[in-house]
């Protein structure tokens, strides 16, 4: 197996609760040539926490890429325009090089809450029996 290389990490939980709420994430890793790793963590953080892995094709990470690109994630950061999400966290880490960029829902523009969902939505498409792997 080849070292695991970090590509996207979508993170998301419920905050503004009396009680620290599970966490839902879905981290794509490079892993050979051909196939990515992708890893669904639910539950997370709690005893019920559940880890399932999936071998995912290399398109995947193109894919969160287009997506990243559309909402232009990379200047969130450094934007004037946005603003905080309350009840809720997402996080976004990516890389394109060595440098990663990390962006949340403290501080997002108005189409950030799409973007988040359109990440979900393509990474969690790849969350079936068809890709199912075995480490």
């Amino acid at each position: 197996m080849d070292e695991k290389i970090l590509l996207v990490d979508y993170f998301e939980r419920v905050t503004g609760t009396p009680e620290e709420q599970p966490y839902f994430e879905m981290v794509l890793y490079k892993f050979t040539e051909t196939k990515l790793l992708l890893e669904k963590y639910e539950n997370g953080g709690t005893d019920e926490e559940m880890l399932t892995f999936y071998h995912v094709p290399a398109e995947a990470y193109e894919k969160a890429l287009q997506i990243i690109k559309k909402y232009d994630m990379a200047s969130w950061n450094s934007r004037k325009d946005c603003f905080a999400l309350d009840g809720k966290l997402y996080v976004c880490k990516f890389s394109e090089g060595p440098d990663f960029t990390r962006v949340s829902s403290d501080s997002m523009p108005k189409e950030g809450k799409r973007a988040f969902a359109e990440l979900y939505r393509l990474l969690s498409g790849y969350t079936t029996d068809k890709y199912l792997a075995e480490l």
